[in-house]
């Protein structure tokens, strides 16, 4: 059962209930006012027939009294200290009679002296004594019993149900319609979002996008989020489509070197030692660079299946003296320079941390000529951070290209070129492991004259005192 279908039913059964409550009301209400007027109006009969009666004096006139009083609602009967009927208005005389076997006692009729007629039943019924007896020619006390039936009233009420029974069904009839009409505009958003979302599964084109008409409600607000959802993957496809073809067209150059260096060392046979050494280191440079390849490429998988860091206490400038003791070898054409080295402590992982240096200064070596300087520093900031440099006075980076180095593959046309060997990822990767610890990374660069990249990290807090003694 859709949506809409089970709103229209919602409103068709809402409206309903609220008819019923309300019918409810109104039916008491109306039925409580009638009886209390049935009492009202049968009270006040009854002592206007015993005013009637006390001036007559002769008992042929009790018949006149009798159809002066009669009504196709009223009833009323007069009897004598046994019980006896002895005079009545019609319709009510057949069925007002002494039940057979039932005692009578003197002065006071039986309780149940009468049988009330069905139709009678839920009536009102008030009695009055007569002091003028001698009007029904009879010297005995006597009293009158006037019944008012609902008869009249219980019409008015019938019909009143009838209003409210059809009202009812009217009303939910038509809530069912309203809802149905009411929850198609609503959901139409709703339905829209499912076209697209089946023209996107059927095109795989994210650029479609929901029309939004301005609407603050929660279905504008989830049209907009669909949109904002659909753009961003939009993004996502872009970027995956992208890194594979840019996988694929890194991937294809050292394929094509090794093949063709092994064609070369499978068909000529009368190569010298040293062009066969030469073919040799040029495959194994081939297969190194695919084996950084590929572990950068893992590294990136990685970062977008959204591997999280085990964060622990990390004393940054001891992992800053490692690598810079590692990597003394590579650093040996340059001047390498320790601005400053402060004792730091960071939540991180160390392996990450020592992976992000190598990145920076690997990039800074690939790209400053032999001879020049290299600058390594780490220190705190005046704010609740700590700051990782890494300058060169390489060949820098033009102002254009600064905003795209750290996409995956990008390569300026002066100072990213294959020829240093590089992958194009170790500035993705170096953005994502400082992101992955809370971090930002900047740079600034001018061509000419060297670059300098600066990671700032969430310092880790100092430990208490009282947490110190505990330890």
């Amino acid at each position: 059962m859709s949506i809409r279908l089970r709103l229209g039913l919602w409103y068709g059964t809402l409206a309903a209930v609220l008819v019923a409550v309300f019918g409810a009301v109104v039916f008491s209400t109306v039925a409580a006012y009638l009886r209390e007027d049935l009492r009202r109006s049968t009270e006040r009969l009854a002592d206007h027939f015993v005013e009637s009666a006390q001036g007559r004096t002769d008992g042929a006139s009790a018949e006149t009294l009798m159809q002066a009083f009669a009504a196709p609602d009223v009833t009323v009967a007069v009897f004598d200290s046994a019980g006896r009927l002895l005079a009545a208005t019609p319709p009510a005389s057949p069925g007002l009679a002494p039940d057979e076997g039932e005692g009578t006692a003197t002065g006071a009729a039986p309780a149940r002296a009468e049988r009330l007629p069905p139709f009678v039943r839920g009536g009102y019924r008030a009695e009055r004594a007569i002091p003028a007896p001698n009007v029904f020619s009879v010297d005995e006390p006597v009293r009158a019993v006037v019944l008012g039936w609902f008869f009249t009233r219980r019409l008015m009420l019938d019909r009143l149900l009838r209003v409210l029974v059809v009202s009812g069904v009217l009303a939910s009839v038509a809530g069912v319609f309203i809802g149905w009409g009411v929850a198609g505009g609503a959901l139409r958003p709703v339905s829209m979002m499912v076209e697209a979302a089946r023209r996107i599964a059927r095109s795989q084109d994210f650029r479609h996008r929901l029309p939004t008409a301005g609407s603050r409600d929660e279905l504008g607000q989830l049209t907009s989020a669909f949109n904002e959802m659909l753009a961003e993957l939009e993004k996502a496809f872009e970027n995956q489509r992208r890194f594979v073809a840019d996988a694929s067209h890194e991937l294809r150059a050292p394929l094509a070197t090794l093949q063709g260096n092994l064609e070369l060392l499978e068909r000529a046979a009368n190569l010298s030692e040293a062009e066969r050494r030469a073919v040799w280191r040029d495959i194994r440079d081939e297969v190194r660079r695919l084996g950084r390849l590929v572990s950068d490429l893992l590294s990136l998988a990685r970062a977008e299946a959204g591997q999280g860091l085990h964060l622990l206490p990390v004393e940054l400038d001891r992992v800053v003296t490692d690598v810079l003791r590692s990597m003394r070898n590579e650093v040996a054409q340059h001047r390498l320079v320790v601005e400053h080295l402060e004792p730091v402590q960071v939540m991180g992982d160390a392996d990450r941390l020592r992976e992000l240096l190598v990145i920076l200064l690997d990039n800074a070596i690939r790209y400053t000529p032999p001879g020049g300087e290299i600058r390594v520093g780490l220190g705190h900031t005046p704010g609740p951070e700590v700051a990782l440099s890494v300058a060169d006075t390489g060949i820098g980076i033009a102002p254009e290209d600064l905003p795209h180095i750290f996409e995956r593959f990008y390569r300026a046309d002066k100072a990213r070129s294959r020829a240093t060997g590089g992958t194009g990822l170790g500035l993705a990767i170096a953005r994502w492991i400082v992101e992955a610890h809370g971090g930002r990374i900047e740079v600034e660069s001018q061509p000419g004259q060297g670059s300098r990249f600066t990671v700032r990290l969430p310092a880790a807090r100092p430990a208490s005192p009282e947490t110190e003694a505990h330890t």
